[in-house]
C-alpha cells in the first residue's frame, strides 16, 4: 500500500511536465525550453528548421515545405509580440499526429518580412538539391532553402505561370 502513493505522486508529477507556462498542453516537450531562442532566431535569422522530438537543427541539406495547405501564416506583430510560444505550441499540437508518424518531417519557420508575417510549416530535408527543387516546385514554392549555404534557391515555380519548367 505504501508504493501507491507513490506511483499516484510520480505520475502527477510527470503529468505536470507536460504543461507549459500558460497551462496548455505540450506535445513536444523537448521544444518548450526552447521557445524563446527560436522566436528570436525567426526575427534575427529569418526563419528556423528544428526537430520537434529533440530540439536538434539541421545544418546540411535543402529545406522543402510539405505544402501550403498544412501552412500557418502569422502576422509578424503578434507572432514576435508576445504569442509565438502559444502559436507554435498550437501549431505543433495540431500537426502533432504527422510529425510523429513521420520522424524524417520537421517544423519550419519562415519570416516574411515583405508580407510581415512568420510562416510555420512542416517541411522536408533533401540531401540532392535537383530533388529538393522539383519537390519545391510540385509544391508550388517559389524558393527553397539550402541550409548549408543558407540561401533560398528559385525553384522555377510561378504562381502567375504554375506550369512553368522548374530549374535544375
Amino acid at each position: 500500500m505504501r508504493s501507491r502513493p507513490i506511483v499516484l505522486t510520480c505520475a502527477a508529477v510527470a503529468g505536470l511536465a507536460l504543461l507549459s507556462g500558460d497551462g496548455t498542453a505540450v506535445a513536444f516537450p523537448a521544444l518548450e525550453a526552447a521557445m524563446d531562442g527560436l522566436i528570436a532566431q525567426v526575427e534575427l535569422s529569418g526563419g528556423f528548421t528544428v526537430d520537434p522530438r529533440d530540439g536538434t537543427q539541421p545544418v546540411s541539406g535543402f529545406v522543402a515545405a510539405t505544402g501550403r495547405a498544412g501552412a500557418l501564416a502569422e502576422p509578424a506583430v503578434t507572432f514576435f509580440g508576445g504569442r509565438g510560444p502559444s502559436v507554435l505550441r498550437r501549431y505543433l499540437s495540431d500537426h502533432a499526429a504527422e510529425l510523429r508518424a513521420n520522424p524524417s518531417r520537421l517544423l519550419g519557420a519562415y519570416y516574411n518580412r515583405r508580407g510581415q508575417r512568420v510562416v510555420l510549416s512542416i517541411v522536408d530535408v533533401i540531401d540532392d538539391r535537383t530533388t529538393a527543387i522539383a519537390l519545391g516546385a510540385a509544391r508550388q514554392q517559389v524558393t527553397i532553402y539550402d541550409l548549408a549555404s543558407r540561401r533560398e534557391i528559385p525553384t522555377g515555380y510561378s504562381a502567375e505561370d504554375p506550369d512553368r519548367k522548374p530549374r535544375r
